[in-house]
């Protein structure tokens, strides 16, 4: 369901809220140089993350000093993974459940979901399913009380300047280390994926874009802040679109660090980034975008721009047919069997290594004729 009813940070207008710049040229960087090789990108792509660190998402914390775990079966087919973390004489612990672990030694493909919102593991055979409830590590709500709070703060300060978005990523990662030490997981630690639909959606991206153990994202609706590009949303908004602003979906809640809260979700177009490069540092791994435009307020055009926008860092890496994206206008957060057909593509290709499976899509049941690319997205492709 889509929050309603939270305080939303006042912009004050100012440079920040006036004309909206192009998107950001993921080929080039802070201090002009372009992108010409892919020992290029990958400084490029560090460069990306520490922007987002430091404006968006916070720091992410190095790997701690400590994890250890154990895996547990009731049964043959469910279980749990326990996680222990130790980080400077403190120490955190949480569980993630296991299902829909198949017959056999294995090992098996892995989907990670960090939250409840995701596809019946049952309709996909072969994977496992690793269920994470995220409201344990940093849970949800109005910043102004829920910031601080959860156990990945109970290890790193209540004043650690991570959001929440960042906490799931590394308790994530944890979860990764764990299943690296015990194979009698059966999980396949070289073919996991991640996905969840809305506030897990987001999540999902995070994960996929600063874990790169991660081989699959599939998000879902994850609105914006997710795949929708900040300067796109906010353009859209002064159209008359119903979609979620910047600061809107910032004060939603703890989803991102105090300093965007703050200050620069009402700044966007100063900042040298935007989702379309979030997206860019999952490549050239793959990601399927599933989107559902009947909520207005999720920003399916404004993702349907991002993601195009995303798309070049994967065909400058020669991984175009490692990107997708689907839209259909449906229940919220319902994996409807039209879009259940590519998701089940991606995880043959990507997570089974199943041969000749055509994972190139990009279609919508909502068209966009006012959307011009060449407004947004005003650089050449490189060949790296």
């Amino acid at each position: 369901m889509l929050a309603t009813g939270f305080a939303v940070h006042a912009c004050t207008p100012g440079p920040g809220n006036d004309a909206i710049p192009p998107l950001p040229d993921p080929f080039t960087f802070l201090d002009g140089r372009s992108v010409t090789t892919k020992q290029q990108w990958s400084a490029r792509r560090e460069e990306i993350s520490g922007l987002l660190q430091k404006y968006q998402l916070g720091t992410l914390p190095n790997p701690p000093a400590n994890v250890t775990g154990r895996v547990v079966f009731e049964g043959s087919a469910i279980g749990w993974v326990e996680v222990v973390v130790t980080e400077a004489g403190r120490t955190v612990g949480f569980t993630v459940n296991v299902e829909n672990v198949p017959q056999g030694d294995g090992p098996f493909p892995a989907i990670i979901v960090p939250g409840p919102s995701h596809p019946f593991p049952s309709d996909f055979p072969g994977v496992i399913f690793l269920s994470l409830d995220p409201w344990l590590i940093a849970p949800l709500g109005p910043p102004n009380t829920s910031r601080g709070k959860g156990l990945f703060y109970d290890l790193y300060g209540a004043d650690h300047p991570a959001g929440s978005l960042i906490a799931y990523t590394w308790a994530i990662s944890r979860l990764i280390d764990v299943l690296e030490k015990h194979p009698e997981s059966k999980v396949n630690v070289n073919r996991l994926g991640v996905t969840g639909c809305y506030r897990d959606g987001k999540s999902s991206i995070v994960a996929a874009a600063f874990e790169p153990r991660i081989r699959l994202a599939v998000p879902m609706e994850s609105g914006v802040g997710g795949t929708p590009s900040w300067r796109i949303s906010n353009d859209l908004k002064a159209q008359g679109v119903g979609v979620q602003r910047s600061n809107e979906a910032a004060s939603e809640s703890t989803w991102y660090s105090q300093a965007f809260e703050d200050k620069w979700s009402c700044n966007i177009s100063t900042l040298p980034y935007d989702q379309h490069l979030l997206l860019a540092l999952i490549a050239p791994r793959a990601l399927l975008v599933i989107d559902n435009p009947a909520f207005p307020a999720l920003g399916s055009e404004s993702s349907w721009g991002s993601t195009r926008a995303a798309r070049t860092a994967w065909q400058a890496l020669g991984a175009a047919d490692s990107i997708g994206l689907t839209q259909s206008t449906h229940y919220l957060c319902t994996y409807v069997p039209s879009q259940k057909v590519f998701f089940q593509a991606y995880i043959d290709r990507f997570l089974k290594d199943k041969g000749g499976v055509n994972t190139t899509v990009w279609e919508s049941d909502k068209s966009y004729p006012n959307y011009q690319e060449g407004k947004w997205v005003q650089w050449k492709v490189p060949q790296l």
